[in-house]
């Protein structure tokens, strides 16, 4: 059994190793003896556990040693090793960050992909994107999963899947949000929950679109912005469904699409809520889920309005809100149908309109009840119809009207409820 011993340090200046420790990407340093390992019993010194153990072993006579393993511990972030030349590079990176002084990227430098417009700074970046976008499936080196079809091109998105999908809770290492109930298994999202949710407005480094008024916390929203608004048709590289007619501008919502329509039931991986029946078959269902029903009061962040009493717990129906009820007529980006004169603010609403009133009986895609012959064009008819025809009383939420005794199992009930009953009668 190893002793720790745990070693803080404020910063790499206060350690005895710096002044030797010149360049931390390529780990010049000038004195060897960087970490001596001493034996008990006798003046034996060496830098490598494997000798230290050796010598323990041949001339003490011990087969099981206690040896001291230093731990050196960040004051600043979670991170901690045994290595200190890890540590050191750590350290070093953290204290470049405060000075500000970032790594120069010559601007003239640009590594472009032989075989489209793509370019990067960085030749790394150009290989991934290689492999990503112009291998064939044969050229490829596919990273294959053990216990499930799963399988990419990059060993990188192998390990996300195994930590995600196949590691035992009791092998899972947990980041804990200090601030609320938030966890996760990766400390990326983390730090981009922590940005997101609970860092000062002072200190936010805000990603600001060129063409528009658009700003967000994270370079991805960012990139998503422009490819969903600002790109030309001709530039827009669409992800087509293989099976239907479907396609879209981000292959996250293709995946996404095809884990809910084309998955045979075998194969779906239910998201199951721990204090409910409900599941999913997408996990960002039921994390919206559970925010929505089963957050603590106190855990629970508002969207509040400024400019109405409306508050919501999700920012896109904030978002919704504020494009529905306070933008000028002149702010309104209005997405028109080509077959009709129908107009409408948002772009689900205006494909619920042309699956709806313009696509061919023989292309409709119905969502059937797996209960009764109920067939609707739109999932969420089939979702209000399993409500009131099937649920259980006890799993029923009700939506309860807070100015009479009515209550109902779908919110657009309650809401003509009360625009017939209460607001017509006030303003009558």
């Amino acid at each position: 059994m190893s002793i720790l011993e745990y070693s803080k340090i404020e910063s790499v200046e206060d350690c005895k190793i710096w002044p030797n420790f010149t360049q931390w990407s390529l780990f010049n340093c000038e004195n060897s003896n960087l970490e001596l390992y001493q034996c008990k019993h006798c003046n034996f010194q060496t830098e490598l556990t494997l000798l230290w153990k050796k010598h323990t072993k041949e001339h003490h006579g011990f087969k099981k040693t206690e040896y001291v393993v230093r731990n050196y511990i960040c004051k600043k972030c979670a991170f901690k090793t045994h290595f200190s030349m890890k540590y050191l590079r750590h350290t070093c990176r953290r204290s470049r960050r405060r000075e500000n002084t970032k790594i120069v990227v010559n601007p003239n430098k640009k590594h472009k992909c032989d075989q489209c417009d793509f370019y990067s700074n960085y030749k790394h970046v150009i290989n991934a994107h290689k492999i990503s976008r112009h291998l064939t499936d044969t050229e490829a080196c596919w990273y294959k999963c053990d216990h499930c079809p799963y399988k990419t091109k990059h060993r990188r998105y192998l390990n996300i899947h195994m930590k995600s999908q196949h590691l035992n809770e009791q092998d899972i290492k947990w980041y804990d949000c200090s601030h609320c109930s938030f966890r996760t298994k990766y400390l990326q999202n983390l730090n981009i929950h922590i940005n997101a949710r609970h860092l000062d407005e002072d200190y936010v480094k805000w990603y600001e679109c060129k063409m528009c008024s658009y700003r967000t916390k994270q370079q991805s929203n960012l990139a998503s912005h422009v490819k969903v608004h600002h790109l030309k048709q001709q530039q827009i590289k669409w992800h087509e469904c293989q099976k239907c007619p479907f396609k879209t501008k981000h292959r996250s919502t293709l995946k996404r699409h095809v884990i809910t329509h084309h998955l045979d039931e075998k194969e779906i991986k239910w998201h199951e809520c721990q204090k409910c029946p409900f599941k999913s078959k997408v996990k960002s269902s039921l994390i919206r889920h559970i925010n929505g029903l089963h957050m603590d009061e106190q855990d629970i962040k508002w969207f509040e309005c400024d400019k109405c009493p409306y508050k919501s717990k999700h920012l896109s129906n904030f978002k919704a809100h504020n494009k529905a009820r306070h933008l000028d007529k002149g702010e309104i980006k209005w997405y028109e149908c080509q077959k009709c004169s129908f107009k409408t603010k948002y772009t689900t609403n205006l494909k619920n309109h042309v699956n709806v009133h313009h696509v061919d009986k023989e292309d409709i895609r119905w969502f059937e009840c797996k209960k009764c012959s109920y067939r609707g064009k739109q999932r969420s008819n089939l979702i209000n119809h399993i409500k009131m025809n099937h649920l259980n009383e006890e799993d029923v939420k009700w939506y309860e009207c807070e100015k009479c005794t009515y209550r109902a199992k779908v919110k657009s009930s309650l809401k003509r409820h009360v625009k017939a009953r209460h607001v017509n009668n006030q303003t009558e």
